[in-house]
């Protein structure tokens, strides 16, 4: 009589089921842009200008309370047109902190020269860090509701949830600002609000994972 082979594998029952992890992030990063310029006859006029000008923007800079956490980048563009000489620097602030971004921003807007300095808006975005911070807490949340929701079916069933099988991610969907058929924002938001509303990352993802099906006789 030939004996049953012990190594061919056993029935597995198992339950499939999908889950859904939903977040959404403001954006962490907040800038403007500060461009200096000056145009005169004497070269070196030119340069103490735009450099005094840009040492004042520096160490307000270093003054401030987020100081570690700001950047600050310089770009300095140099022409001459006939006799007249042209000192261009374009400078790019970065702030973790929006607060810090605004106050800075309104404060160098009052103390310069509008003639030749120029401050543009506040521009909000996000880090590549943020971003795949919260792709990843939407897959996380997702597997998590994922095993939540199949241990309720087992338990429904009499049932003990056993070893993950299979954990597939489906699709991710982003976007920006207000979910699709939302109301539009109240009218009492100001303009900063709005911007955060409108610049708020959300990331849904869908996995699909399967788990081993365990009787409770045999726990």
């Amino acid at each position: 009589m030939q004996q049953q082979d012990s190594k061919i594998p056993k029935f597995i029952r198992q339950i499939s089921v999908v889950g859904l992890g939903e977040v959404s992030s403001p954006p962490d990063c907040h800038s403007f842009q500060v461009c200096i310029r000056s145009s005169k006859e004497n070269i070196d006029d030119v340069k103490n200008s735009v450099t005094r000008r840009l040492s004042y923007i520096e160490q307000v800079v270093k003054n401030c309370e987020f100081n570690k956490e700001t950047k600050l980048e310089v770009y300095k563009t140099f022409s001459r047109e006939e006799k007249l000489n042209t000192l261009v620097a374009d400078i790019k602030l970065t702030f973790s902190n929006l607060k810090t971004c605004d106050e800075l921003r309104n404060l160098l807007i009052e103390k310069l020269d509008s003639n030749a300095v120029d401050v543009g808006p506040v521009q909000l975005y996000h880090s590549l860090q943020n971003v795949e911070k919260l792709r990843l807490s939407a897959s996380l949340l997702a597997i998590d509701n994922a095993k939540k929701k199949a241990s309720a079916m087992a338990e429904t069933m009499n049932q003990y949830l056993g070893r993950p099988l299979m954990v597939h991610e489906e699709k991710t969907h982003e976007w920006f600002g207000l979910l699709p058929n939302s109301s539009p924002e109240k009218e009492f938001n100001s303009f900063r609000q709005q911007q955060i509303k409108l610049t708020t990352k959300n990331v849904k993802c869908e996995i699909h994972a399967q788990f081993e099906l365990l009787p409770k006789d045999q726990i």
